[in-house]
């Protein structure tokens, strides 16, 4: 994981973690242009949250074979 991608995903949960310690629940909106990848990091993101194992380690060796 990139420094980029670390610092991206410590800011998009810092409104969720206030959330789960004080009660009540926040938006956030991503702003980026067009490309940049927003959806797919909210449905990495979304993986994360949901405690999804394949979202939380890393991906498979090109040499491995999948189970």
């Amino acid at each position: 994981m990139t420094p980029r991608l670390q610092e991206q995903f410590r800011s998009a949960l810092k409104p969720v973690r206030g959330a789960v310690r004080k009660g009540p629940s926040e938006a956030a909106c991503p702003h980026e242009s067009f490309g940049a990848g927003k959806s797919h990091f909210l449905t990495v993101l979304h993986a994360v949250l949901n405690g999804e194992p394949p979202a939380r380690g890393a991906p498979p060796s090109p040499t491995t074979t999948p189970r």
